[in-house]
């Protein structure tokens, strides 16, 4: 990637001991809704930790009216100093070979020429590197079919869609010093002006043996959290 910044050009394709360049990762970007779709070849830099897009590279391909301006947002270059940001993006990024998908939050620069960086964060979440890169890696035999987040239909775009924009509700992990709602007792009312007649009952199904001590520990954790209350009586 070649950065210009006034009168600086920072190259980062070729280290000064003459290697050869970083290679490039094929890529198929889209919006979530899956449209505006193009193949390019992104740089891959594990020490990003956002991905950035050149701005000339989203209107070349139709997708400048869908960057989300901003004037708030500060990026810092490895050296230090700051790059200007034009705004946000949010996109499907997929890859070319491996077919996994993944929903990418990039920084929009006018900087940058026709490029495209993708971060650690986002080499992770589309399995291109292990979650504890560098300290792990991903097989290189890994099974695409036993990879997880493969987008490839509108119906799982909208899927990673809510997940990006719900992630505090889907997330796996409790989120840290959450107090729980506070309000008046629940009450639940039934008609009586009515002959209701139960059509099935269905009582809880108990947790397998090899669960229990898992579903426990987050019953514990939920009750610490206040985010559930241990009642006295029946509901």
């Amino acid at each position: 990637m070649t950065v210009i910044e006034g009168q600086r050009r920072l190259n980062f394709h070729a280290p000064l001991n003459g290697n050869a360049p970083t290679p490039l990762l094929p890529v198929k970007i889209s919006l979530l809704n899956g449209n505006y779709e193009f193949q390019f070849k992104a740089m891959p830099d594990t020490g990003a930790t956002r991905t950035v897009i050149a701005q000339d590279l989203l209107v070349a391909n139709g997708l400048g009216k869908y960057i989300v301006k901003s004037n708030n947002i500060r990026l810092r270059v490895a050296d230090g100093n700051l790059m200007p940001v034009t705004g946000s993006i949010k996109l499907i990024v997929k890859g070319v070979f491996h077919n996994i998908a993944h929903v990418v939050n990039a920084l929009v620069t006018p900087v940058m020429h026709q490029e495209m960086m993708l971060s650690w964060h986002d080499l992770v979440g589309m399995r291109v590197i292990s979650p504890n890169f560098p300290f792990d890696v991903i097989p290189a035999a890994v099974s695409v079919t036993r990879a997880k987040h493969i987008l490839t239909s509108a119906d799982d775009r909208e899927v990673a869609l809510v997940k990006e924009d719900f992630k505090d509700v889907f997330g796996n992990e409790l989120k840290e010093g959450y107090i729980g709602l506070h309000g008046a007792p629940m009450h639940i009312e039934l008609r009586t002006d009515v002959d209701v007649k139960p059509c099935h009952v269905k009582t809880a199904r108990p947790i397998p043996l090899h669960l229990r001590a898992g579903a426990q520990k987050v019953l514990d954790e939920l009750l610490a959290s206040k985010r559930i209350v241990k009642l006295s009586s029946k509901v």
